[in-house]
Parts: structure tokens; C-alpha cells; sequence
């Protein structure tokens, strides 16, 4: 059992995650009260360089009553991410925004995918089996729905999580809200999916199947338009697309509906540049 010991308040430091993590600003006047009419009644936990692990909150409120020491626990850990784990642990039973629970979710990802967060049983040593987000859920004690629902809410608009802090939204109706926009990018994604493969062909030099959808520059006699696929719309395809065209003084076809082609000329366009750059 770790003893404890009495350090000087001066020389203890927050940790750097935890600002990062519990963001909204709490007040800690009933912690004063309580401190100054009962004295520090749990003590801290540190780490081994003097940063506080558990205690933030009641270290401030003994600074405002003008403590000289505090009762301090010192623990070693093994990586900070243990460290980051713990604090997080301390704080299970605080009344937490959704967006400080969407932070302590991201962190525990964040240490899993370090191979960090495999937790275990601290007294028998037997792996803790289940799936992340299971865990996740068991470390923050919430349901296992709502660790998934806040994080696909976070990735499709932070916005919506400050709604529900705001309380203009639980996280059900956010969580129905999020699925929409997604649904409404997916048919836009697809649309301009089936958009490109109409106006442009399949192979270089095919006519497209609806040309009158396809608006190309004006033709010269020693002009070809070569119609560009889809499959070579790439940034790493650039020199291979240049060379060709150079090749055959070939103009380009521009769909009105699908920005992916104009890109691709904007990438030809500075990709010209920077070569006469070099060969300047």
C-alpha cells in the first residue's frame, strides 16, 4: 500500500491532459467550503516528477485557502499513457459534459491503439476480454451504445456534441441527426460518382455514352479531345496524364457536373509550372 506523505503545494504541477480533456470551466466553491470546514479528507495522487494524477480540483481550492502542504500518494508508471488512463480512471464518478466523454473515449482509443489500454485485472492479472469498445465503455461506465453513438455524432459534426451540452439535443435525436447528414453526403458522393463515369469514358479515347452532357473545349484540326477516366484521377497519375497529353496536343473534356476533372487540370496546370520551374 502506497503511504502517504506531505508535499509542498508550490511544487506540484497539473497534468497536461487534463486541461485537454475536461474542458468546462467548474466551480469549486463548495470544495472550498467543504476544505476550510473539514480539512483535505483524501489525498492526492502523483506521479514520481510531482504532477498530479487525481486532485486537480482540490488542489486549486487549497491554494485558494492558502495551504502550504498537501497529503500526497506517490505512484510510478510504467508510460504516460498509463498515467492518461488513470487520470481518467479518478474521474469516473465527476459530472461530465459530452464533449469531456467523447475526449476520455478518444484518449482511450488513442492508448489502445498504442497497445496501451489492454486493462486487467489489477489483483489476479487476467486480461480484460471484449471488444474496444466494450472496454471503453466499462472504463468510463457508460453504455457501450453511447461510447459508439458520441464517437460516430463527433466524427460527422463536433457541432452537433455542443448541442447537447447546450441542451438543444440529446444524444439519441443527435445521433439521428448525424446519420442524416451522413446519408445526404453518401447520395452526393454516389451522385457525383455516377455523374463522372457518365461524362467521361472508361478508356482513353471512347466516346462518352451521353456526349451531349460533356463540355469540351473548341477542336482544331491538329487537336484531339482525349475524354479522361475516372480510374486515372490522381494526383500520382499527374506526369503519366501531362505526358500523354502532351504527346497527342490533346485538349481536355470538362463534365459541368463533377469538379474531379477540373482538378485534375489544375494539377496538369501546376505540375507545368513547376517543371519550367526546375528547368529554369
Amino acid at each position: 500500500m502506497n503511504s502517504i506523505i506531505k508535499k509542498n503545494i508550490t511544487d506540484l504541477k497539473p497534468h497536461p491532459e487534463n486541461e485537454k480533456i475536461y474542458t468546462a470551466l467548474e466551480s469549486i466553491v463548495d470544495l472550498v467550503d467543504s476544505i476550510r470546514a473539514q480539512g483535505q479528507l483524501v489525498p492526492i495522487t502523483i506521479n514520481d516528477e510531482d504532477v498530479i494524477i487525481s486532485g486537480h480540483r482540490r488542489v486549486l481550492a487549497m491554494k485558494e485557502l492558502q495551504f502550504q502542504t498537501v497529503d500526497a500518494i506517490i505512484k510510478h508508471y510504467e508510460s504516460p499513457e498509463l498515467e492518461v488512463m488513470e487520470l481518467i480512471e479518478f474521474n469516473t464518478a465527476r459530472v461530465k459534459t459530452t464533449i469531456e466523454v467523447f475526449n476520455e473515449i478518444k484518449h482511450y482509443r488513442e492508448m489502445y491503439g498504442k497497445r496501451q489500454g489492454q486493462r486487467s485485472d489489477l489483483e489476479n492479472g487476467t486480461p480484460y476480454k471484449g471488444s474496444t469498445k466494450e472496454i471503453i465503455a466499462d472504463a468510463l461506465g457508460i453504455g457501450a451504445t453511447n461510447v459508439m453513438k458520441i464517437q460516430f455524432i463527433y466524427d460527422t459534426d463536433p457541432e452537433l456534441l455542443i448541442s447537447i451540452d447546450k441542451g438543444l439535443a440529446t444524444i439519441n435525436s443527435a445521433y439521428k441527426n448525424a446519420q442524416a447528414i451522413r446519408k445526404n453526403k453518401e447520395e452526393k458522393v454516389e451522385k457525383v460518382k455516377e455523374n463522372l463515369e457518365r461524362s467521361t469514358s472508361i478508356l482513353f479515347g471512347e466516346e462518352p455514352q451521353h456526349p451531349e452532357e460533356v463540355v469540351s473545349p473548341p477542336e482544331s484540326e491538329d487537336t484531339e479531345v482525349v475524354y479522361l477516366p475516372k480510374k486515372i484521377l490522381s494526383e500520382d497519375n499527374i506526369s503519366q496524364i501531362v505526358n500523354l497529353l502532351e504527346k497527342s496536343n490533346a485538349r481536355f473534356c470538362v463534365s459541368p457536373c463533377c469538379t474531379a476533372i477540373v482538378d485534375v487540370i489544375e494539377l496538369i496546370k501546376n505540375h507545368r509550372y513547376e517543371e519550367a520551374e526546375k528547368q529554369a
